[in-house]
C-alpha cells in the first residue's frame, strides 16, 4: 500500500516524461473535456495503436457511460500489468508488454474484457498456485508481477502485498491504493480524478525536496537577501509567509491557480522576487523604466542610485523639504530612475538648480516663483526632480530667476523683464559675477537718471544690458552718452578727462 509521501517521492524523482503525463492530463481536461483525456489515454503516442495505451478500449467505453466518470472505481476497472517496468507503461504500455487500465467489463456486450484475470499472468492452476496455495484464483489486488499466487507480491507468499507501490499501478485498483491528493480530507471522491480539483487540494502537502535544516537555511538566506536590498520587516514578513516558505515547501500556487513545484535551491527563488508586489512596492521605479523602453537596472545600481540621492538631499539641506511635502524620497527616486535620468543629471539637476536658487537671497526664489509657477521650496524641488521636465530648460529656469532675483536686490523692486533673465541665464554668469556687475551699475544710477533732450535710459533695462553685454548697440548708446556726460563735466572745470572714459564720479554728475 503506497502512502502520499510514497507517491510524492516517486514523482520528484521521476523522469520528464512521467511529470508531463500528468501536466498533459491536466490540460486535456481544460480544454478538451473527459473525451479528450480518452482519446490522448487510448493512443498517447498518436501511433494509431490502442492496443498499447494507457487505458485499453473497453476502460475507455466503460468511462464514456459513467455519469461521473471515475478510474478509481474498483468494480469497473483493474491495472493490468505486464513485464515491462511501471513507468514505461505511461507512454504505450499494454497487456503484452507494459501496464493498462482495463474494464471488468465491457458494456456493449457486458463480457469480461479479456479471458485472463486482472492482476499477474497467473501459470498455476485453480488447484493449487504456483507455490501451492490450493486456492481459486481471484482478481489480483497488488501491483506485482508475480507467477504464482494472486496477492501479486512476486513469489509465493499468499499475504496481499503492503508494500510501497512506487509505479503508477499503485494510483489505482488492483495496484494499491487509491491516490488520495489529500487524505486529511476524506475519502477520494468519485470522479476526481478527470475533475477540476482546487489548486490547494493538489498542491497540499506538496513536494518537498528539501530537509526541515535545507529549509530553516534558505528561508534565513533569503530574509538576509531581503534584508540587504532594503526591505522593511513588515514586507519581509509577507514575502516569507505569502510566498518563500509556501515555495519552498511546494505549496505555492500561482495567480492562474496552478501549483509550483519546489526549487531545488533556494537561490532559484530570486528571479521571482522581481514579480511579487513587495517588490513592486520597494522599488518602484523598476518595471516603469522597462515599460518605458529602457535597459533593466541592476538592483545594486538602484541601491547606489538611492545612496547618492540621500546623500544630496542631506548635503542640501532638502531632506527636511521632502520631510515636509506629500512626497517620499522612495517615489522621488522612482520616477527619476524610470525616467532615466542619470546620477550624473541628478547632481546637476540639484547643485545648479534647486541648490542654487534656494542659498540664493529671498528675491531669487520669489522670482522664480512669479515667472514658473512654483510655490515654495518643495514645488521648486518637484519641478527639478520631474524625470520629464529637459534638463536645459531646468537651468535656463534657474539661472533666469537668480539673474531677476539679484537684479531685483540690488538695483530696483521693478527688477528685469523675464526675457532678458533667461537672455542673461544662456550666458552661462555665474552667482559672483551677476552680483559685482548689478553693485557696480547701482553706483552709476544717475546715468540713467534723464536730462532734457537725452534718450530715456532705464538702469534695469539700458543699464543691465550694457553692462552684462547683451546687445553691441546698446552698449555703444549708453557709452556715449557716459562720454558727453563726462564732456560737459569737464568743461565746467571738474575733474580732468583722460581719453574717453572718466571715474564714477564723473559719470554720475
Amino acid at each position: 500500500m503506497a502512502t502520499d509521501k510514497e507517491f510524492f517521492d516517486f514523482l520528484a524523482g521521476a523522469d520528464d516524461e512521467v511529470k508531463g503525463f500528468f501536466e498533459h492530463l491536466a490540460m486535456l481536461q481544460d480544454t478538451g473535456g473527459i473525451e479528450a483525456v480518452i482519446e490522448f489515454a487510448l493512443d498517447p503516442l498518436e501511433t494509431g495503436d490502442t492496443t498499447r495505451g494507457i487505458i485499453s478500449e473497453g476502460a475507455a467505453d466503460v468511462l464514456r457511460s459513467q455519469e461521473i466518470p471515475n478510474i478509481n472505481d474498483e468494480e469497473a476497472f483493474y491495472w493490468q500489468q505486464g513485464e515491462a517496468e511501471v513507468a514505461s507503461g505511461v507512454l504505450g504500455g499494454g497487456p503484452d508488454g507494459g501496464n493498462q487500465i482495463r474494464a471488468f467489463t465491457n458494456p456493449d456486450t457486458t463480457t469480461p474484457e479479456t479471458e485472463d484475470s486482472p492482476g499477474g499472468s497467473d501459470e498455476g492452476s485453480d488447484e493449487g498456485s504456483d507455490e501451492g496455495s490450493g486456492e481459486p484464483d481471484t482478481p489480483d489486488t497488488g501491483g506485482g508481477q508475480g507467477e504464482g499466487d494472486d496477492s501479486g507480491s512476486g513469489e509465493g507468499g499468499g499475504e496481499p502485498d503492503t508494500g510501497p507501490d512506487v509505479g503508477f499501478g499503485s494510483m489505482g485498483p488492483g495496484g494499491g491504493d487509491d491516490f488520495d491528493p489529500n487524505p486529511d480530507q476524506g475519502a477520494f471522491e468519485p470522479g476526481a480524478w478527470f475533475s477540476d480539483p482546487a489548486p490547494a487540494v493538489v498542491s497540499e502537502p506538496g513536494i518537498p525536496t528539501m530537509s526541515e535544516t535545507d529549509l530553516t537555511y534558505a528561508r534565513n538566506l533569503l530574509e538576509a537577501e531581503l534584508r540587504m536590498a532594503g526591505f522593511d520587516t513588515n514586507a519581509i514578513g509577507r514575502l516569507l509567509e505569502d510566498w518563500i516558505i509556501p515555495r519552498l515547501k511546494g505549496t505555492y500556487v500561482d495567480d492562474e491557480g496552478v501549483p509550483m513545484l519546489p526549487p531545488d535551491e533556494a537561490a532559484d527563488l530570486l528571479p521571482e522576487l522581481y514579480e511579487q508586489n513587495e517588490f513592486k512596492i520597494r522599488f518602484p521605479g523598476y518595471h516603469p523604466r522597462l515599460e518605458g523602453g529602457y535597459n533593466a537596472i541592476d538592483i545594486q545600481d538602484y541601491l547606489s542610485y538611492e545612496d547618492r540621492f540621500h546623500e544630496l538631499m542631506t548635503q542640501y539641506g532638502l531632506d527636511s523639504i521632502i520631510a515636509e511635502g506629500g512626497r517620499s524620497t522612495k517615489e522621488y527616486i522612482g520616477n527619476l530612475i524610470s525616467g532615466n535620468v542619470s546620477l550624473q543629471q541628478l547632481d546637476t539637476r540639484i547643485t545648479r538648480g534647486v541648490a542654487a536658487v534656494l542659498d540664493a537671497p529671498e528675491e531669487v526664489l520669489q522670482q522664480f516663483e512669479q515667472w514658473y509657477g512654483s510655490e515654495g521650496e518643495n514645488a521648486l524641488l518637484a519641478s527639478y526632480l520631474d524625470p520629464t521636465a529637459e534638463l536645459t530648460d531646468l537651468a535656463t529656469k534657474a539661472g533666469a530667476a537668480m539673474a531677476g532675483g539679484l537684479a531685483k536686490r540690488s538695483l530696483d523692486e521693478q527688477g528685469i523683464s523675464k526675457q532678458m533673465a533667461e537672455d542673461i541665464a544662456d550666458l552661462d554668469y555665474s552667482n559672483q559675477q551677476l552680483q559685482e556687475a548689478y553693485t557696480a551699475l547701482a553706483g552709476q544710477a544717475s546715468l540713467f537718471a534723464e536730462r532734457a533732450g537725452e534718450e530715456d535710459f532705464k538702469i534695469t533695462d539700458e543699464g543691465v544690458s550694457a553692462a552684462l553685454q547683451l546687445d553691441s548697440d546698446v552698449m555703444d548708446r549708453v557709452n556715449r552718452r557716459r562720454r558727453e556726460r563726462a564732456a560737459d563735466f569737464a568743461g565746467g572745470g571738474g575733474a580732468m578727462v583722460s581719453g574717453t572714459t572718466t571715474g564714477f564720479g564723473s559719470a554720475n554728475a
